[in-house]
């Protein structure tokens, strides 16, 4: 049995959240209530408890532009959504490849409106965005 039980997730609006259980209680309960409502597993670190499912380890944002920023002769991009309107989340070109933009093509001093698109995201062991892994129409 469990001291401390904690439930690492993301809620619905793609902050990293924490629960812990008090000490003997069953987490079954907490973590349909969790799903029930939107969170999603988040990254495990010591002993955490969390639903299994393809999102373990990061979470989705409604993605709503794609801006870039120009360093030495190199584009780096940035998907802006949700909670992550100021800085973005780091996209790299074999993940826009995956979902269908031709990266040489892209202007990187025109934002690229991507409503309808859903981000999937992984998370540092602090939580925060790492990088965006897939966008999804």
């Amino acid at each position: 049995m469990f001291n401390k039980i904690t439930i690492r997730t993301v809620n619905p609006a793609g902050w990293p959240i924490d629960f812990e259980l008090k000490p003997g209680e069953s987490p079954g309960p907490a973590l349909k209530w969790l799903e029930s409502h939107g969170y999603q597993p988040a990254a495990a670190a010591g002993e955490t408890a969390a639903v299994a499912g393809p999102s373990a380890g990061g979470g989705k944002f409604a993605a709503e532009k794609m801006v870039a920023t120009v360093d030495e002769g190199k584009v780096y991009w940035k998907v802006k959504g949700a909670n992550f309107q100021k800085f973005g989340v780091t996209i790299w070109p074999e993940v826009l490849e995956d979902a269908g933009f031709e990266v040489d093509a892209l202007n990187p001093l025109k934002p690229i409106d991507l409503t309808g698109w859903t981000a999937v995201y992984s998370v540092k062991e602090n939580g925060q965005p790492k990088k965006i892994l897939k966008l999804i129409k």
